[in-house]
């Protein structure tokens, strides 16, 4: 299967974009993926990736060379074939490729100022550029393969100045899809931009459901947040209390979810003080242990059960002790939970 989807995208037009989600796929080296985005295209980066989708492949060089020399006719039939049904890219997607592929954020790719400064770059305006016609080719085929071609453009004689009309027109429509973006978009680009790992492929899955958590918890917290504001003087103490409890809940779940996000941004491991990856992390721990001794930690809650709910029951113990008490033996039934439904599962297969 890996072997002849590699294949195939080495048989095709084999577009850059298309090449580095591939190796995202397949490939061993993750740290490589963001260079290949980082970089984006260039003549280096596409030779590098070609190598290592071969490597990745187990394709051997002759065997490479071979492909590449029968590759002109279904470069032709496959194009034509995407360029029938290939979908556009959603407005966030284009708008964070494009300016990854310059090092810029999205909101500085839709300023004027620096639109002006990246068609200066290729057109060899400024000191420290070095674009070479294979340079240009290969933009203008990354452009292309954004959704941001330009048809009309193809009468244009110099191969140059096609190219940067194409890159000019490019920027301007990505600051006019900036501005029509509605607000959830571009709050998600501010967020992806600020969470790059986001964005990796070795981010843990529970990273990603954190997210839609959160931006749910806080679209709940300013709902109710506004409901509270909006209560009369004279309202329903009950319902003023609920929509209080409502907007702490989901406030503090934001905040958690967000040190969550930073921690592993910084530290590139998990924290795990939110109630649902202390979970995750828990069921995992679970999972990777033995028949022996998940049975030893089942022993091992029914015990602290028992000692916490003598605790509890003990007249003698003040109300501090049995608060604790509670508390601690609360953890433990959730873990003990945890535990039979773990050995109820392994039952079953």
């Amino acid at each position: 299967m890996k072997k002849s989807e590699i294949l195939n995208y080495l048989q095709g037009p084999r577009r850059y974009i298309e090449g580095v989600e591939l190796y995202a796929k397949y490939g061993e080296n993750k740290n490589l993926v963001q260079t290949f985005k980082r970089i984006g295209v260039t003549q280096s980066s596409k030779a590098m990736l070609m190598e290592e989708l071969r490597k990745t492949a187990g394709i051997s060089e002759s065997e490479f060379k071979g492909i590449r020399q029968k590759a002109e006719k279904p470069v032709m039939a496959v194009t034509v074939i995407k360029a029938e049904t290939k979908a556009k890219p959603e407005t966030e997607k284009v708008l964070m490729e494009l300016a990854e592929m310059f090092g810029v954020t999205v909101d500085e790719l839709v300023k004027p100022e620096k639109r002006q400064e990246i068609i200066e770059y290729y057109r060899n305006e400024r000191e420290d550029s070095e674009v070479t016609a294979e340079k240009l080719q290969e933009l203008e085929q990354y452009l292309d393969d954004l959704g941001m071609d330009a048809e009309e453009l193809a009468d244009v004689l110099d191969d140059k100045d096609r190219t940067i009309q194409k890159l000019t027109k490019a920027l301007e429509a990505a600051e006019k899809k900036y501005q029509d973006a509605p607000a959830t978009t571009v709050k998600v680009i501010r967020f992806r931009e600020k969470f790059t790992f986001l964005n990796d492929a070795d981010c843990p899955d529970i990273l990603k459901i954190l997210v839609a958590d959160m931006f749910t918890a806080y679209a709940k917290y300013k709902e109710a947040h506004a409901r509270l504001a909006a209560m009369p003087d004279d309202a329903d103490t009950i319902e003023t209390a609920r929509l209080s409890e409502e907007v702490v809940e989901n406030f503090v779940t934001d905040r958690e979810i967000w040190e969550e996000l930073e921690y592993y941004q910084e530290h590139h491991e998990i924290l795990g003080k939110y109630e649902k990856v202390k979970a995750l992390q828990a069921r995992q721990e679970l999972t990777a242990m033995s028949d022996v001794d998940l049975m030893k930690k089942r022993q091992s809650a029914s015990a602290q059960i028992s000692k916490q709910k003598k605790i509890i029951d003990d007249p003698k113990a003040d109300r501090e002790k049995k608060a604790n008490a509670e508390k601690v033996m609360e953890e433990w039934t959730a873990k003990k939970t945890a535990i039979e439904d773990e050995i109820e599962a392994r039952k079953k297969k």
